[in-house]
């Protein structure tokens, strides 16, 4: 039943429970970080939900490099989806042109020692942007 005396009661016990959020989030280590995407990624009715968070990933790991080197089996993890899925997503980037690979293969040119995936300009012109506008003073005072 709907009272205003169960929601007081709720918003009162809000702060002091142990919520999921809680559990699973340490705010303060310094290590949370934020992706975004640009408009321009989220509208492409060519990526799925996958394809779009594989790109917004590869753009944040390649912010110290200029290019991100994190396997299949990493950006699975951080995506959330399998090896399998990440492997598609890279080949429809790379297909449609929002990235380009390059591999480094051992004497028999059969095993890949190092993969770097690098943005096309284009796109990275999108992220970069975006990161230069995170440095303008928020229009909420924050």
């Amino acid at each position: 039943m709907f009272s205003i005396a169960n929601i007081s009661k709720k918003f009162a016990t809000f702060g002091k429970s142990k919520s999921y959020l809680d559990q699973h989030y340490q705010l303060n280590d310094g290590k949370n970080t934020f992706i975004i995407t640009p408009d321009a990624v989220q509208l492409d009715k060519n990526l799925n939900a996958n394809d779009k968070d594989v790109l917004s990933r590869i753009a944040s790991l390649s912010n110290k490099e200029g290019y991100c080197f994190a396997s299949d089996t990493r950006l699975s993890k951080y995506v959330g989806c399998s090896k399998r899925t990440v492997g598609s997503s890279l080949h429809k980037l790379e297909e449609l042109g929002y990235i380009y690979k390059e591999s480094r293969f051992t004497d028999d040119d059969i095993t890949t020692t190092k993969r770097k995936i690098f943005l096309q300009p284009t796109i990275k012109k999108l992220f970069d942007g975006i990161r230069q506008n995170k440095k303008e003073p928020s229009p909420f005072g924050n």
